[in-house]
């Protein structure tokens, strides 16, 4: 039985952010399902687009010991390292690592993660560092601490690098007026050590007014912005929340003088965040209420300041930010974070309308002025009712919206959740700008137990001037997790300038296929850990019928031939017009295709080096006409770490001048 149907990504998109997020139709865990449980994560994106998360897990239940885990996704969050097996980070001394973990990623893509621990009695900052990519940690062989030895309480880190790839870390910790300051170090030789390990620096105001809920951020310009919450100087009954700046790379401090309120005052204020966007305006949200008596009711309010903090509009009157129906109920731990383009999105959680907490999210696209938020609820995770609490948002290098949260599972333990959202306003992409589009004909689609099919027109196009070389591929996203296929591809193409290529096809859908909701993904890019583009639609299956015959078609994908496909046209459409190396995948183990597109024919060699400079490959060494090539390298037997692979190309190739280009690798065993 044959089905039809057609564009349905419309159905997928909210009218709020104009976002699809792939949380909206099924969950898609991060860490490994046991039963322990995991909470307070962090996101950072290093400059590989590589997803880095951190979180707070038990490792023991009796008595109750957290230590810091850690994954990461190198395809844009499709598939996490920590979905089959936990990565600890933290020395496991039987000492818990407190809740909130802070992460930050410098310019050479090593990893810095803070954290507060028992050391021996005292809470102190203990730190870890990666500097492979997330494979190995410092602090797996035992703990490193950046806080004043014998110092008082210290709690809840934050950690930013800064475009000087100096790091900068706060925290609150007890005062000798027994109310907490907020304390800060900085260090200029990449963690080995830090200021705050010779003596104590305060950066907020010590008035006695106590401090909870810091958090600090970086800017394009590098300046720094630490913000918290503590009690208002005037009305003692309500809060406020303060802000201090430093211009000078951490030396100097706004706060150390006196309080900076970017807020009028507030019964009751949590969970302060800041960010700076990349107009270089500086944002801040918390939790409030001004509520005089129980039950208080709290929304998510915002403050902005476009003149380096020196003015703030929440100092003018309140601004919630998120939406407020009669009855509606009380949101809870929001987030900050902002793209490459200048948007800020807010995550937070709150019951929806069938009393499940869900996550939330309120978009500004005009610097902070006006919230999508402000007029309607958007949920972004899967409304199945289970819990969920505390997300945090990061914006990928495509300004893909990634945000994870901890939510109950069948295990009844908190596991870490994960959901992707499109870039708003088309995204920042640092890739060649083609485009891919999924038509399916006839929604809704629902196939029967038996089997089926549905039509659909896959088109490409190329949006640039030159020609460019890709791959193309689909997948199916199951309706238990996990995605299948691809079934359709891998397929290289390459397209002139301008041009497009349409297709119409025929997907098959087996009978032993499971009952429930699948999405449908096409993908381009560099198969299969790249993704320039996508575009996606659901269908549902409505059982499962393992008795039927097997037919040979299983999940056949047909119809009109792609380019490269049996039937079809060559795959090359276009000599190309620029050199190029890539892998793929990257991150691998043991195998990654390395190509390269050569414009002209010339005599090549391609070589893979360690990190030492020492070859421990030649994969290519002779004449090569013009084209493009593919090799694979096995790193079987080699040690996990960084492999560069670099490329040289004669002035035959060239014609004025000789060519080379290096791509950083990484094996991860």
């Amino acid at each position: 039985m044959r089905y039809g149907f057609s564009l349905v990504l419309v159905v997928l998109i909210t009218a709020v952010a104009g976002a699809f997020w792939s949380g909206t139709v099924q969950d898609q865990i991060i860490s490994l399902d046991d039963n322990f449980m995991g909470w307070y994560t962090r996101l950072a994106v290093d400059g590989d687009g590589v997803i880095h998360a951190v979180w707070n897990e038990r490792v023991s239940n009796l008595p109750a010991v957290q230590e810091i885990h850690y994954s990461r996704s190198a395809d844009n969050g499709y598939t996490w390292s920590a979905q089959n097996q936990d990565l600890i980070i933290s020395f496991p001394d039987d000492i818990t690592a407190e809740n909130g973990p802070g992460i930050a990623v410098n310019s050479l893509d090593y990893l810095y993660v803070v954290w507060a621990e028992k050391d021996p009695t005292i809470r102190e900052i203990h730190y870890s560092v990666s500097l492979n990519g997330g494979n190995t940690w410092t602090g797996q062989t035992g703990d490193h601490t950046l806080s004043l030895p014998g110092g008082a309480e210290a709690y809840e880190p934050c950690i930013v690098a800064d475009g000087n790839d100096v790091l900068h870390v706060i925290w609150r910790q007890d005062a000798p007026s027994g109310l907490d300051e907020i304390h800060y170090s900085r260090s200029t030789d990449g963690g080995l050590t830090w200021s705050s390990q010779a003596a104590e620096t305060i950066i907020s105001f010590p008035d006695g007014a106590g401090v909870l809920y810091g958090n600090l951020a970086v800017g394009p310009d590098n300046a720094l912005y630490a913000v918290w919450k503590e009690a208002d100087d005037s009305v003692t009954t309500h809060a406020e929340v303060c802000v201090s700046v430093s211009t000078n790379g951490g030396l100097t401090w706004s706060g150390q003088t006196a309080d900076h309120p970017v807020t009028v005052p507030f019964r009751a204020i949590i969970d302060c965040r800041v960010a700076v966007d990349a107009n270089n305006v500086v944002h801040v949200t918390w939790k409030g209420t001004q509520d005089l008596a129980s039950p208080f009711h709290y929304e998510v309010y915002h403050s902005r300041s476009a003149d380096g903090g020196l003015t703030w509009s929440g100092l003018a009157g309140e601004q919630a930010i998120s939406y407020r129906a009669p009855d509606d109920p009380s949101v809870n731990n929001p987030n900050l974070g902002a793209d490459h383009q200048g948007n800020v999105i807010c995550v937070w959680d709150e019951d929806d309308t069938t009393g499940n907490n869900e996550i939330h999210v309120s978009v500004s696209t005009d610097g902070g002025q006006t919230w999508s938020g402000q007029t309607q609820d958007e949920i972004i995770s899967f409304p199945d009712g289970h819990p969920a609490y505390r997300p945090f948002v990061a914006a990928g290098l495509d300004d893909t919206l990634h945000v994870t949260w901890n939510e109950v599972t069948n295990t009844s333990y908190y596991q870490i959740h994960y959901s992707r959202g499109d870039a708003l306003g088309g995204g920042g992409s640092p890739f060649p700008d083609v485009s891919l589009t999924l038509t399916p004909e006839n929604p809704p689609i629902t196939i029967p137990a038996g089997g089926g099919s549905f039509n659909f027109t896959g088109a490409l196009v190329n949006l640039e001037t030159v020609a460019v070389t890709f791959d193309a591929w689909i997948m199916v996203h199951l309706p238990a997790g996990g995605w299948y296929g691809p079934v359709l591809g891998p397929l290289n193409l390459t397209l002139p300038g301008g041009a497009d290529i349409s297709r119409l096809r025929v997907q098959n859908v087996p009978a032993v296929a499971p009952a429930g909701n699948y999405i449908y993904e096409g993908r381009v890019g560099a198969y299969p850990d790249t993704l320039w583009d996508y575009d996606s639609f659901t269908f549902m299956k409505s059982a499962a019928d393992g008795s039927g015959p097997k037919t040979a078609e299983g999940w056949a994908c047909t119809g009109d031939p792609f380019p490269g496909e049996l039937g079809g046209p060559g795959s090359v459409m276009a000599v190309p017009e620029t050199f190029a190396l890539f892998a793929f995948p990257n991150p691998f183990n043991p195998t990654t295709a390395i190509g390269y597109r050569l414009p002209a024919s010339g005599y090549v060699t391609l070589r893979i080096y360690d990190t030492a400079g020492r070859e421990v490959a030649v994969l290519v060494n002779g004449w090569r006409d013009a084209g493009v090539y593919e090799v694979t390298f096995d790193g079987t037997g080699l040690a996990s770490g960084v492999y560069l692979a670099r490329i040289e190309g004669t002035k035959a190739v060239l014609g004025p001048g000789d060519f080379s280009a290096v791509r950083k690798m990484v094996l991860l065993k």
